[in-house]
C-alpha cells in the first residue's frame, strides 16, 4: 500500500496534494466530520493534511535517535532492538502499508 506523496493541505472542504506535489485531491471534505462543528471538522481536515509531514518527521527523529543511541553505545549496531523505538517503527509500518 502507498499513500498519496505529501505535502497535502486544506482547501475549502478538501485535501489535496500542494501544488508543487501535484494538486491531486486526497480527501474530500465531506468524509471529514466533527460533531456537527464546523470548527472541529475543519481541525480534523488539519490534522490528517499533517499527515506526511508527521510521518516524515517521525522517522527523522527515530533516525537521529537510533544514530546517537550507536555512538553512545557502540554495541547497538542493530537499533531495532532497542527500547523505546519499538513504538514508533509499528506507527511508521502501519503508515507505510507494511504491517
Amino acid at each position: 500500500m502507498k499513500y498519496t506523496p505529501g505535502p497535502w493541505e486544506v482547501y475549502g472542504r478538501g485535501i489535496y496534494q500542494t501544488e508543487k506535489a501535484g494538486g491531486r485531491e486526497v480527501v474530500h471534505g465531506n468524509g471529514i466530520k466533527g460533531r456537527d462543528d464546523k470548527d472541529e471538522a475543519e481541525a480534523n481536515a488539519i490534522l490528517i493534511a499533517l499527515a506526511p509531514d508527521l510521518l516524515k518527521e517521525l522517522i527523522s527523529m527515530l533516525d537521529e535517535l537510533c544514530r546517537t543511541c550507536r555512538l553512545l553505545n557502540p554495541q547497538h549496531a542493530n537499533c531495532n532492538s532497542c527500547e523505546g523505538t519499538e513504538k514508533a517503527r509499528v506507527l511508521i509500518a502501519k503508515a507505510e502499508g507494511t504491517l
